[in-house]
C-alpha cells in the first residue's frame, strides 16, 4: 500500500473511517497521510466541510492520474506475464555471415512460428564484433563456434560439427580413393559419423592448393593444426574471409578446403564436390550460443537455445527417406 492507494480508499468510500476501516488502519494515521500528499502538492485533495466528503478539483484531476498510473503499472504487468509466456517480446540475436545465411533461418522460423507474439531480429558481422555487442548489450543472443570468456559469459554448446575435407569432384586423386569417398547426402546422413567409416590419410593431399579461411579464424587455427599433425605444411593457394566462398571455389576446381558438415548439410547447391572424414581432435568443434552473465535475460534465449539443441529441422525428413533408400 502506498498513499495513492489511500487517497483512492476514501474517494471510493466517502469516508476517512470507512477507509481506515477497508486498509485496516487507523483513522489518524489514514488522515495524516492524506495530509501529507496534500502538504506536499499544496492543494487539499478533499473537501472535508461536506458529508459525505467530495474531491476538489485538484483532487479529482489526482484521483485522475492515478487511475492513469494504474493503468500503465496493469499494463505493464501483463506485458510481462505476456513475456513470460512467450506471447510478447524481442530477441536480439548474433551470428556471422555463415551462421545467418546456412544454419540459423530454419530455427528461426520454426521459433517465429511457434512463438508468433516474439519479434525476431538478427545482427550479422564477424565474431569479435559480435562479442563486444554482446558485452554491451546490444544482442541477447551470440550464436558462433568460438570459444566464449566464463567469467563474461554463459556459453551453452547447441551441437557439434565436424570438419572434414573438400575436394573438386573430378580432381584425379578421388579416383584412387573411392572408399573414402563421401558425398552431399552421405553427410546428410551423418554417414561421415559412423565410427566404422575409414577416415582419408591427409598425407596424401600435402601437395595439393588449399583455400584456408584468413589467419585469426577458428577453422583456419584448427585446418593448420590438422596439418601440423600430419606433419607438413599447408600449400597455401587463397586466404578468403566466408566459408561459403571456399566452398564454392572448391566446387570449381580452385583447390581443396576444409570444411565443416554444417554447411554441407545446409547447403546442397554443389554436387561437385566430394568430401573426406578427417582422423584428428581438431576435426570437432562445438556450436555455441552465448549470453552475459548477471544480466537479466528474457525466457525468449532459454527457449531458442532448446529449439537449437533439437534436431535441425529440415533434414529430420530427408534422413527418412535416404534411411529408407539405404535400408
Amino acid at each position: 500500500m502506498n498513499s495513492m492507494d489511500y487517497v483512492l480508499a476514501v474517494y471510493n468510500e466517502k469516508s476517512f473511517s470507512k477507509a481506515a476501516k477497508k486498509l485496516f488502519i487507523s483513522q489518524p494515521a489514514l488522515s495524516a497521510t492524506i495530509r501529507k500528499v496534500e502538504d506536499e502538492i499544496g492543494y487539499p485533495l478533499f473537501d472535508r466541510s461536506i458529508l459525505p466528503i467530495r474531491p476538489t478539483p485538484v483532487g479529482r484531476k489526482y484521483i485522475q492520474m492515478i487511475n492513469e498510473i494504474n493503468a500503465v503499472k496493469n499494463n505493464f504487468y501483463f506485458y510481462l506475464e505476456n513475456m513470460e509466456n512467450l506471447a510478447t517480446g524481442i530477441l536480439v540475436i548474433g551470428a556471422t555471415h555463415f551462421f545467418s545465411a546456412c544454419f540459423l533461418p530454419k530455427f528461426i522460423t520454426a521459433f517465429m512460428r511457434d512463438f508468433p507474439g516474439v519479434a525476431v531480429e538478427l545482427v550479422e558481422s564477424n565474431s569479435t564484433e559480435l562479442e563486444q555487442k554482446l558485452l554491451n548489450g546490444d544482442i541477447d543472443l551470440q550464436i558462433d563456434s568460438r570459444s566464449f570468456n566464463a567469467d563474461l559469459f554463459s556459453s551453452i554448446p547447441v551441437r557439434k560439427e565436424n570438419i572434414i575435407l573438400a575436394s573438386p569432384k573430378n580432381h584425379p586423386i578421388n579416383q584412387l580413393l573411392e572408399p573414402f569417398q563421401l558425398t552431399y547426402e552421405d553427410i546428410s546422413y551423418d554417414r561421415h559419423m559412423d565410427p566404422e567409416f575409414p577416415s582419408v590419410d591427409l598425407h596424401l593431399f600435402q601437395s595439393e592448393p588449399l583455400l584456408l579461411f584468413k589467419p585469426g579464424n577458428d577453422l583456419n587455427n584448427r585446418a593448420t593444426a590438422i596439418c601440423r599433425e600430419y606433419d607438413f605444411q599447408p600449400v597455401v593457394k587463397m586466404y578468403l574471409n566466408q566459408l561459403p566462398t571456399i566452398h564454392s571455389l572448391t566446387s570449381e576446381g580452385l583447390g581443396f578446403s576444409f570444411v565443416t558438415d554444417t554447411l554441407v548439410k545446409f547447403n546442397s547447391a554443389f554436387h561437385n564436390v566430394v568430401y573426406y572424414k578427417l582422423e584428428s581432435k581438431h576435426a570437432i568443434r562445438d556450436i555455441n550460443a552465448a549470453y552475459k552473465r548477471n544480466r537479466f535475460h528474457i525466457r525468449a534465449i532459454d527457449q531458442f537455445i532448446t529449439q537449437l539443441r533439437s534436431q535441425i529441422p529440415e533434414c529430420s525428413e530427408e534422413k527418412k527417406s535416404l534411411k529408407v533408400a539405404q535400408g
